[in-house]
């Protein structure tokens, strides 16, 4: 079983003690409302660098990878680094 405690140890230590404090139903559910707006809003910057990745990693796949690299690195305004390892 995961408890909340496993995933934000920091957070949780801070939001419970409010949530013992709020009185009404109300204002909890605004401290926990709050809580996770702050969480998402932490994590969304993370999630469109994935969903830039991802298309970047889709787009190479396809064909020839030298062949596209040029292509994508210059569609997305990116640099790339190639390095050649000779394996004897």
């Amino acid at each position: 079983m995961l408890d909340f405690c496993d995933v934000a140890v920091v957070e949780a230590k801070l939001l419970h003690p409010q949530l013992q404090e709020a009185k009404a139903l109300a204002e909890k559910i605004n401290l926990v409302e709050v809580f996770l707006l702050a969480r998402l809003s932490r994590y969304q910057c993370k999630l469109e660098k994935l969903k830039l990745v991802g298309g970047i990693m889709q787009e190479l796949n396809k064909g020839h990878f030298f062949e596209n690299i040029n292509s994508v690195a210059t569609r997305y305004g990116i640099s790339y680094t190639v390095k050649i390892i000779n394996v004897v």
